[in-house]
This record gives structure tokens, C-alpha cells and sequence, in this order.
């Protein structure tokens, strides 16, 4: 059986982000993450999906490029459950300019806390 998603901002479903305009794409993105920084920082709380608990630690942020996308530029933020040790990722549409201003593709959360200043 087939079952409809709801219309959303990027039209009917299943309409992938490689089909839509890259300036839409960040739109949408940005609504959900804070892209103005060095990292993707969630704009939502982050709940682990596994058992639920609030305590997840955003530990590693891996940037990449995806050929063939006019979406091109992607960080894969990983976090981790505090509670039961599950570990998820996010993959997020970034713009050009937060690739660029990467020094290497990939951070873990010392590094982050530490270019954060936090």
C-alpha cells in the first residue's frame, strides 16, 4: 500500500533536494540549522532516537562535497546519545562558503568547543 506525504515547502512528496533550486535547499535547511557560523549548529533539540534522552553530544562534523548535486557542499554532523551511547548523524545541505572557510574536512567535538569558545 501507498500512503501520500502533505505537500511541504519543497512541493509534493517525494521530492528530493537534487531536484530543487540549491537557494530553496538552504532555505528550508537554514530553518532548521544555524548556517551562519563555521559549523552547523541545530536550531531544534536534539533528541537521541533511540531511547529518547535529552543529552546528546554533538561529537565530530565531517564536510564533504557531493558531485552531480546542485547542492553540492554537505556536513555530516555526528552526535552521540550521553545516555545510552547511540550514535546518529545528520546530514546537512551547507553553503559554499562554510566549506571554504573549513581548515580540514573533519573536527571532532574538542576541536568544535574549542573554535566555538565554549
Amino acid at each position: 500500500m501507498i500512503v501520500s506525504k502533505p505537500e511541504g515547502p519543497l512541493g509534493k512528496y517525494p521530492q528530493l533536494f537534487r531536484d530543487c533550486d540549491p537557494k530553496v535547499v538552504l532555505a528550508v535547511v537554514g530553518s532548521w540549522w544555524d548556517l551562519s557560523g563555521r559549523f552547523p549548529l541545530p536550531l531544534f533539540e536534539i533528541k537521541c532516537p533511540q531511547c529518547a534522552g535529552p543529552s546528546v553530544i554533538y561529537s565530530q562534523c565531517y564536510f564533504h562535497v557531493r558531485d552531480g548535486s546542485p547542492s553540492r557542499y554537505r556536513a555530516d554532523v555526528q552526535c552521540k546519545c550521553a545516555t545510552c551511547s547511540f550514535a546518529f548523524v545528520f546530514g546537512v545541505v551547507i553553503p559554499k562558503a562554510m566549506f571554504m572557510a573549513a581548515d580540514q574536512m573533519q573536527y571532532n567535538r574538542r576541536e568544535i568547543r574549542e573554535i566555538l569558545g565554549g
